[in-house]
């Protein structure tokens, strides 16, 4: 780091980027909902079950297949497409791949590689993200600059702490 800005190096593996679809999928943006819609199945079903197999409900037996269906949705089937499907994007983006060189300042954000080079001012940024194990430089909703955090100095990680902290103030 230098004074008032960050220069470093990273590569993003498709481990990275996996790890970023997955965490925007399930925790950025409704982790409550997820969570308790999964908790209502897991309680609802076995109390569906009991009633089927108790009464012969029909009702309370077609009610749990369809809980069954929707817990097996949100717990394995999403992550599943999430994978297959970052791997695809992986492999065909050249930019993911390539080293990426980083500039940051008070001013802007600079990301050079092999193939491009491209130059985002602070105002330009959608939001940025701390998580545990990378930085996300949001430049809209769904679309991020993922920095893993061990590939960076602590200093330079601190530079972007504080960057993250003035975007969530403006």
């Amino acid at each position: 780091m230098q004074d008032g800005s960050a220069e470093f190096k990273i590569n993003i593996s498709l481990k990275d980027y996996r790890a970023f679809n997955i965490w925007h999928l399930f925790l950025s943006s409704n982790p409550i909902i997820i969570f308790i819609a999964s908790l209502l199945i897991l309680i609802c079903l076995p109390v569906l079950l009991f009633l089927f197999l108790k009464d012969g409900n029909l009702f309370s037996l077609i009610v749990f297949v369809m809980g069954c269906l929707s817990l097996l949705f949100i717990l394995i089937i999403l992550p599943l497409t999430i994978i297959v499907t970052s791997k695809s994007v992986y492999k065909s983006d050249r930019f993911l791949q390539e080293e990426q060189n980083f500039k940051v300042d008070e001013n802007q954000l600079t990301i050079d590689t092999e193939s491009s080079s491209f130059k985002l001012n602070w105002k330009e940024i959608y939001k940025g993200v701390e998580n545990k194990n990378y930085f996300l430089i949001y430049i809209a909703k769904i679309k991020a600059i993922i920095i893993p955090k061990v590939q960076i100095s602590d200093e330079d990680r601190e530079f972007l702490k504080q960057k993250i902290e003035e975007w969530k103030k403006e």
